[in-house]
């Protein structure tokens, strides 16, 4: 995988975004479960808690940057395709600046983001070097998450603003036709 430029200082590999989501996953009680290597549907990273009365299971992809985003999105819908509905399936962004993602989401209209939404995808920005995962769009079935993600509100202002946005943009296309 590739290096990742934060738009700050330092540089997060994504090696290093997926170990940190492996110790977040952990720390949170999970199990990962282990996948043969280099194969089509195998994702990035697999974990499963038992809780008293459900098992969760988390799925996901991690993604260098935005410019990847669309071969990472496929990738996680052959997982999909292959690992089952049950599961909650993320793709996994390092910290990336929130105007490039509200840039891509609502570009070519809204494509990407109703993609994801279509889906039931997640996305996450994970920063290993601060120990931190938020959520952005989407939301676990487990509800746990919500006392560990960073700013857990973000994710319905981040989600909502998109959809905003997209609905803004829609409305004027519509009025220009007219």
């Amino acid at each position: 995988m590739d290096t990742i430029e934060t738009g700050k200082k330092g540089l997060f590999p994504a090696p290093e975004v997926l170990t940190w989501v492996k110790r977040f996953l952990q720390y949170l009680g999970y199990e990962l479960i282990q996948h043969p290597q280099g194969q089509q549907n195998t994702p990035d990273f697999h974990a499963r808690r038992q809780a008293a009365n459900a098992c969760y299971e988390v799925i996901g992809v991690v993604c260098p940057g935005l410019d990847e985003a669309p071969a990472a999105l496929d990738k996680l819908r052959v997982v999909k395709n292959a690992l089952g509905e049950n599961p909650d399936y993320v793709l996994v962004f390092p910290p990336v600046s929130e105007y490039f993602m509200i840039e891509f989401m609502i570009g070519e209209q809204g494509k990407w983001y109703f993609s994801i939404k279509d889906d039931q995808f997640m996305v996450w920005l994970c920063n290993p070097e601060l120990e931190t995962t938020t959520c952005l769009i989407g939301a676990p079935r487990d509800k746990m998450f919500e006392h560990y993600f960073v700013n857990a509100g973000k994710m319905i202002s981040f989600d909502g603003f998109i959809n905003m946005r997209l609905s803004q943009m829609i409305m004027a296309e519509e009025e220009n036709e007219i």
